[in-house]
């Protein structure tokens, strides 16, 4: 395995759990591997501004079951949950977890199926990963197509030029200065800003 798992928090209300858990991953080379057992302890990590690509949770905690914790965890929107749920109560608490995006691993655990659910979520990451890429790219441009066009229209105004003229003049001053139009356009609204 070439690519890591990323940052880990690993949840359970038991040292060997939580220690079963910890070994199954090491095979997948995690960046960093955070081991907690309270709902408490994982509140105050995430509000404290830490972040995690992957985390396990090994229901119940210490303090909880944790079912409103790993709900509130993937309403975060930026980490991969897994829960391990007893058989018992799979069918149960794990339907209303799988509809908030939450993958559900029944105990007692089969290591190979396990270890092929974790190279799915992995894979999943990696697409997601790259979707946010691209969606930040596409964001980045419309933004800079904005601040464009806000340009244009201050050169319209202040110049008395036409759209055409507005976005030759950002468009030549970008070539001959060698720097992007949204910097041009930034400046022309910074220059005229000020009047």
């Amino acid at each position: 395995m070439t690519e890591g798992l990323g940052r880990v928090l690993i949840a359970s209300g038991t040292d060997k759990g939580a220690a079963y858990l910890k070994d199954l991953l090491t095979e997948f080379h995690p960046e960093s591997t955070t081991v907690l057992q309270s709902g408490v302890e994982i509140r105050r990590g995430l509000s404290g501004g830490v972040d995690y690509d992957f985390v396990f949770v090994n229901m119940p905690l210490l303090d909880e079951t944790g079912a409103e914790l790993v709900k509130d965890i993937a309403e975060r929107g930026h980490a991969f949950v897994t829960v391990l749920l007893r058989e018992e109560i799979a069918d149960q608490i794990g339907a209303a977890l799988l509809k908030d995006g939450v993958f559900v691993v029944r105990k007692p655990v089969v290591r190979a199926h396990f270890l092929d659910s974790v190279q799915m979520m992995m894979m999943a990451w990696r697409k997601v990963e790259r979707l946010q890429s691209e969606n930040d790219r596409l964001r980045q441009k419309l933004e800079d197509v904005s601040l464009v066009a806000r340009a244009k229209c201050v050169l319209i105004y202040h110049k008395a030029i036409d759209e055409y003229e507005a976005h030759r003049y950002i468009e030549k001053r970008a070539m001959d200065e060698r720097r992007s139009k949204r910097e041009i356009a930034f400046e022309i609204l910074h220059e005229f800003d000020d009047e």
